[in-house]
């Protein structure tokens, strides 16, 4: 029996630690697994693709590349070109640093996976939630990754996954939530102010990573509790709660702007 062809993909760089965690995890659960990644780290990439500059590849092994574009790119040439049948399931990451909440947006690493299921391909995005001036602590993945990809690869799930682990010691993982997408504040983002050696002013902009207490049930409140968040997305954006307001709306706005006068 053929085990599942599995495309490693990430946005951290194709020597990323956590591109390197997830292929040893999925190599337990496959003998036929790519890998297709950027040259160099991509965060905040979300879904953009380059359309306006050639992209190049170097081949670093039989079924390994990297790419000097976007890891929505990756994705793209993976599936048209350096791949000769497609994959069963798409793995992004092990994204250092969370991918919470509105951060889905941002994250180069779920922009990755959403290519996959517009695709048609099941996909998860894959994340610790390490953050700035704390040490990472990859336990948790380390013990929980693998067996977790066992599952998923058996459960042949048609959708797109986002998983949070938190950054604790395995001992530390109070086990796995289903969850909604939660709710960061819009006002995360600081700009720091610079000068390059001209004297010319520039902008570094700094994105606050706050995990702490959050509405149950949603993937923010997981990861502060201790679990692994599991969170199904989906490519369709349609609001479809507002669709029949918005007919309404928009049929009594004609209806106004086009009454008799007398």
């Amino acid at each position: 029996m053929s085990t599942p062809r599995l495309l490693l993909v990430n946005d951290d760089g194709v020597g990323a630690i956590g591109l390197q965690r997830l292929a040893a995890a999925a190599h337990t659960v496959s003998d036929d697994v790519w890998t297709v990644a950027p040259d160099a780290e991509r965060s905040g990439a979300s879904h953009a693709i380059s359309l306006t500059q050639p992209i190049r590849t170097r081949q670093l092994g039989e079924r390994e590349f990297a790419v000097d574009g976007t890891p929505v790119d990756c994705v793209a040439l993976a599936l048209s070109e350096l791949l000769d049948a497609p994959p069963d399931l798409v793995l992004s990451g092990v994204n250092r640093g969370p991918n919470l909440g509105g951060d889905i947006l941002y994250s180069g690493t779920c922009g990755a996976a959403r290519e996959a299921a517009l695709r048609g391909i099941p996909a998860v995005a894959l994340s610790v939630a390490s953050v700035p001036g704390k040490q990472d602590d990859w336990g948790g993945v380390d013990k929980y990754l693998a067996p977790l990809l066992s599952q998923l690869v058996a459960a042949r799930f048609s959708t797109f996954l986002n998983i949070n682990f938190p950054s604790t010691p395995a001992d530390g993982i109070a086990g796995t939530q289903v969850t909604r997408v939660g709710s960061y504040p819009g006002n995360r983002f600081t700009a720091h102010l610079g000068r390059d050696p001209r004297d010319l002013p520039y902008w570094w902009l700094e994105l606050n990573y706050t995990i702490g207490p959050a509405a149950a049930g949603t993937d923010i409140a997981a990861i502060h509790d201790g679990f692994i968040s599991i969170t199904p997305l989906r490519v369709d954006m349609t609001d479809d709660a507002w669709l029949t307001d918005l007919e309404a709306a928009l049929s009594g706005e004609s209806r106004h702007q086009h009454a008799p006068t007398g």
